[in-house]
């Protein structure tokens, strides 16, 4: 009968080695069944017990491993990262300026838009570059720079008010790129438009 014990070649070593703990305490008790001389039999025995405590330590480490995934994974603190990472791109932000371009439907009117972020609000500026010969402008100056409004920034979306005396107009949501590197303006319109501006 192989010598169990104080081998480097046991067979429960192996099984330890591998983090089989309910395997080698069976090899153990199996071992057990064999007539064996008093002092090796309690040695088994002790062997047994520290196994055990092993295994059951190890059964609550998965445990609390598994159960950590399952906290990581759920959709609370995919959320919860999620806004994380957007006020750290917001708050790296401050100060960045996007520009581009945006027109009526009709290409009527053309002009130069400028989106600069200030803390966690987006505030927009347009100037009118380009007027076609049949538009009537209601007192707007051409060529001047005029801040359109400040929009509140959650997560990485802005949305500004509706403006009663338009009536097709709804509003715009805009939207800036996960590396930060873009604004989208989704126009809420019937014939609306999407622009992106970049940053500078």
């Amino acid at each position: 009968m192989p010598k169990l014990l104080g081998s480097d070649e046991a067979l429960p070593s192996r099984r330890t080695d591998s983090g089989n703990y309910p395997g080698a305490i069976a090899d153990l008790k199996l071992y057990q069944v064999f007539k064996l001389p008093e002092a090796e039999a309690r040695a088994v025995q002790d062997k047994i017990y520290v196994l055990e405590v092993k295994a059951e330590k190890a059964a609550k480490e998965k445990e609390m491993a598994a159960k950590k995934t399952a906290r990581e994974s759920s959709p609370e603190a995919v959320a919860e990262r999620k806004t994380n990472s957007d006020q750290d791109l917001i708050k790296g932000l401050d100060g960045a300026k996007y520009t581009g371009q945006s027109w009526t439907y009709d290409r009527s009117i053309v002009g130069d838009d400028e989106l600069v972020v200030r803390g966690t609000r987006l505030v927009w500026r347009k100037r009118i570059i380009s007027v076609a010969p049949n538009v009537i402008l209601d007192g707007t100056p051409v060529n001047v720079w005029l801040e359109t409004g400040q929009m509140q920034i959650v997560g990485r979306e802005a949305k500004n008010h509706n403006i009663p005396s338009m009536s097709a107009y709804v509003g715009n949501i805009l939207t800036i790129s996960e590396d930060g590197k873009s604004i989208t303006d989704v126009e809420q319109t019937v014939n609306g438009h999407t622009w992106i501006f970049y940053r500078q």
